[in-house]
Formats: structure tokens, sequence, C-alpha cells
């Protein structure tokens, strides 16, 4: 998908997080502020070297609750 529309992998999770509250007219969504209505997942290593590692993501935090916690 990257080398069809010629985007660096940065800007293809901007575009799934930051850029789709845009699109969305949700401001904030995808963003890490006060207010803003996100989820936040976080994985050891960098997924823009392997977009795999953000399917098993080892800390989920929802609604402000730790649902997952493997670090």
């Amino acid at each position: 998908m990257m080398q069809m529309v010629q985007m660096q992998p940065i800007d293809i999770l901007r575009s799934a997080t930051l850029k789709a509250g845009q699109h969305l007219n949700i401001p904030l969504l995808g963003t890490l502020q006060p207010g803003a209505p996100a989820d936040i997942i976080a994985v050891e290593g960098n997924p823009t070297h392997a977009f795999k590692i953000l399917e098993y993501p080892d800390l989920v935090i929802s609604g402000g609750e730790i649902v997952v916690n493997n670090f």
C-alpha cells in the first residue's frame, strides 16, 4: 500500500489517527491532549518499521482504564 500511494510509514499512521479525526470533523480525535476522545495503545518497537506490531499492543488504555498491560 505504501508503494502504491507513495507515503512514508509515519504519514500512514497519521492518516489513520490525526487526519481521520480532521476528516470526520472531530479535531481532537487521534491526538494526545486533554479532552481528546482517544484510547491509547503502546507497543515495544517502532511501528514505522513493522506495522504488524500494532496488532498485538503491549499496553491498551480505554476510557481511562488499563485494559492490557504486558510491560
